[in-house]
């Protein structure tokens, strides 16, 4: 699993991100990331037709004991 994202200080320890800087954050594609939003493996909100991604669900995400990416992968792809 790829857990190489910037660090947090790089983002200014803002809790909610855009999605642009989001996705940087995590190092993933927005695309990849609206998939992990839509999915509830990372907590996302529109306002005013704008995605926010919570940074703290991204860390949380990464730092999962159990993850199973190829199981992630394959329901990502779908």
């Amino acid at each position: 699993m790829k857990n190489s994202h910037a660090s947090a200080e790089y983002f200014g320890m803002q809790r909610w991100l855009g999605i642009t800087r989001a996705a940087g954050y995590a190092d993933m594609s927005t695309k990849t990331l609206r998939k992990y939003i839509l999915s509830g493996e990372i907590y996302g909100a529109r306002k005013g037709g704008k995605w926010y991604v919570d940074r703290d669900s991204i860390d949380a995400f990464f730092l999962q004991d159990k993850v199973n990416v190829e199981e992630i992968l394959a329901r990502i792809r779908r």
